[in-house]
């Protein structure tokens, strides 16, 4: 698992990511030029060029889908949690009104409240 972007290091990555298309395309246009001229060592120079920013590229482009990866997995733990939470507050609402509601579900609001008063009958019981 990557160490999580904050906002402004994810804002300059994908600076970074704009500004190395940038470059690329001023180095092809500039490559295109040189091999026209003849002047191939200096198309040789920008291609080798080309070749770092795509590098370059390459790594925060990987830095940026690696942290949506990991983000994405984050939030499918989050909602596997709130679905068995879901789960288990249905199930106490249906214990509370004597079974599962045959039109749906029961709602949720009370759930504290009742669980409250069973917890005090309870109590009572064992005085």
């Amino acid at each position: 698992m990557t160490e999580q972007l904050t906002d402004e290091q994810r804002v300059e990555l994908r600076r970074g990511i704009l500004q190395s298309i940038g470059e690329i395309d001023r180095g092809l246009t500039l490559a295109d030029r040189q091999l026209k001229a003849g002047r191939f060592m200096d198309a040789r120079d920008t291609i080798t060029g080309i070749r770092g920013l795509l590098g370059l590229h390459e790594s925060l482009s990987r830095r940026l889908l690696d942290e949506n990866r990991d983000l994405r997995e984050e939030v499918e733990e989050y909602s596997n949690i709130m679905m068995a939470q879901g789960r288990i507050l249905s199930q106490a609402a249906d214990a509370f009104h004597g079974g599962p509601n045959p039109r749906g579900s029961w709602s949720h609001h009370d759930v504290g409240e009742r669980a409250e008063q069973v917890m005090k009958e309870l109590a009572e019981a064992r005085s």
